[in-house]
């Protein structure tokens, strides 16, 4: 192993050593439940424990035997507006008294809607964690189950950004800067499936761009739609490496990178991969809801016999702002969870105008003399094809299911972290386009970007959110009630520390790059 390759492992360590210290650090304060759907998420958990067989959508109820736990902690207003008739109370009440148990009436377990792996694995982890911990410390160990997969997951999506640059000082702060999205970590940190098919994705991101590579690539790209099945299994989202991969691969064989012939049986043994994982649990769904891809949207879709065409129908232009600028790009700097707390404007608006300009950039490629210039900081074209790709196929996604939303719900508004899977990859293409000013303005737009990032959580963490879950503006309040809802670890009094640990180990990264130019 050369010098440059131990740097670079180095480094891919001490990014995932300081996204799990920022992760820790945010559970020191994150209550419980407060995770988009948690305790839906928890119950599936709970029911394959209780029943010993997987929930089944439409039929299955949150089971009775957890509902003490769901009353004893506070809910955001969704989870309040659910749980309230057993007895449960939103922020706002809990601290008032001690909340107790009133009813046994069902609720619906609508996150049984999901693929079964995850639920599947972390079962045994729940199961063990309930005999030897509290409630309380079983939702914090499978958060932090989540927040090192999602380490790593954040590891492997950055990795082709790792591939288009040929500058490692470059990559290295691109790729700080990507990891610190408030957003990403507020998405995976909780009980949810939403980790672990962040971490496969990064997998098959990997394996996809290694087929043009020497030395079996029909191998290669089957172990990559095996993983995409694995990614899928454990959400759906997943499903946008399908297009990704198979229109990468073709455009791998129009630039020679592969032959026509390796493009034709390298996506055949993708597909046929992706199948052997897959099939099994879509035949299922075929059986049973007669559709091969479920979720509520599309359940709502098909009992109201609404068809595709009904569904496109409603596409409008004014979703280029409501849905892409809004939902889709400004509200993915930053939310608190299911209380869908937000930052001032200001915050968003410095973000846009940031992403624009550095956008902006892509004028620059454009012109000659800059493009000569600019083209030796690039290794290699073809991950950032992938990149754009995946991003694209995301937003088509993100839109359809918007789509879905409007066509059922009357509302185009869906959870911004849904795009999440491409947004490291959207972030490489906004790092390349910067690159078009030049290398010395791209390393600043970095710079503000992790500025921005890391203000923005610190801000929205303690200034917005935690003052709204301890219900008070007083500082040892604010630490004695979210104390109170913690275990001993993780817990209030350590987030200063782990959070100031992890603001260390990436200042002392930046002052290496910094003296490496």
């Amino acid at each position: 192993m050369n010098v440059k390759t131990a740097q670079s492992d180095r480094f891919l360590l001490l990014l995932a050593a300081v996204f799990i210290a920022r992760g820790m650090a945010i559970q020191c304060l994150y209550p419980p439940l407060e995770g988009p759907d948690e305790y839906q998420h928890i119950a599936v958990i709970h029911s394959i424990v209780e029943n010993r067989s997987l929930p089944v959508y439409g039929c299955a109820k949150v089971p009775v035997s957890l509902y003490d736990d769901i009353v004893a902690n506070p809910h955001p207003k969704h989870s309040a507006d659910q749980t309230r008739r057993i007895g449960a109370q939103s922020y706002e009440t809990f601290y008032a008294g001690t909340p107790v148990r009133t009813s046994d009436v069902p609720i619906k377990l609508y996150q049984a809607q999901h693929p079964p792996l995850y639920y599947v694995i972390m079962a045994p982890v729940y199961s063990w964690s309930r005999s030897v911990l509290d409630f309380r410390s079983t939702v914090y160990l499978l958060r932090c189950i989540n927040i090192v997969a999602a380490a790593f997951a954040v590891v492997f999506l950055l990795y082709p950004l790792r591939r288009i640059l040929a500058d490692e000082r470059l990559y290295r702060l691109f790729a700080l800067s990507a990891a610190a999205s408030p957003m990403y970590m507020i998405h995976v940190s909780r009980v949810a499936n939403d980790a672990f098919a962040l971490f496969f994705a990064g997998i098959a991101v990997i394996l996809a761009m290694r087929i043009a590579g020497t030395g079996r690539p029909c191998m290669k790209a089957g172990i990559a739609g095996v993983v995409t099945g694995i990614s899928v299994m454990f959400k759906l989202t997943g499903l946008v490496l399908l297009p990704t991969v198979l229109v990468y691969f073709v455009i791998l064989a129009v630039v020679s990178k592969i032959s026509r012939r390796c493009c034709i049986l390298g996506c055949c043994a993708f597909f046929a991969g992706y199948l052997l994982t897959s099939f099994p649990y879509h035949a299922w769904v075929y059986a049973r809801f007669g559709t091969f891809l479920f979720d509520q949207a599309s359940n709502r879709c098909q009992t109201s016999g609404l068809t595709v065409l009904d569904v496109l129908g409603g596409m409008r232009f004014g979703h280029l702002r409501s849905v892409f600028a809004k939902s889709l790009f400004l509200d993915n700097l930053w939310t608190s969870g299911w209380s869908f707390l937000g930052v001032p404007r200001t915050f968003k608006r410095v973000y846009g105008v940031l992403m624009l300009l550095a956008v902006g950039g892509i004028f620059a490629w454009l012109q000659t003399s800059l493009r000569r210039e600019n083209t030796r900081q690039i290794r290699d074209w073809c991950p950032l094809i992938l990149c754009l790709l995946l991003t694209c196929a995301t937003a088509g996604a993100f839109y359809l299911f918007a789509l879905k939303h409007l066509a059922v719900y009357n509302i185009t508004t869906i959870p911004s972290y849904y795009f999440m899977i491409a947004y490291p990859a959207f972030l490489s293409c906004v790092f390349f386009a910067a690159l078009g000013y030049g290398p010395r303005l791209a390393f600043v737009f970095a710079l503000l970007l992790l500025a921005l990032f890391t203000f923005t959580e610190l801000y929205g963490l303690c200034c917005a959110a935690a003052p709204y879950w301890a219900q008070s503006r007083d500082l040892p309040v604010i630490f004695s009630r979210l104390a109170s809802l913690h275990p001993a670890f993780p817990a209030p009094a350590y987030f200063l520390v782990l959070y100031f640990f992890a603001f260390l180990l990436m200042v002392k990264e930046i002052r290496s790059i910094f003296a490496a130019r």
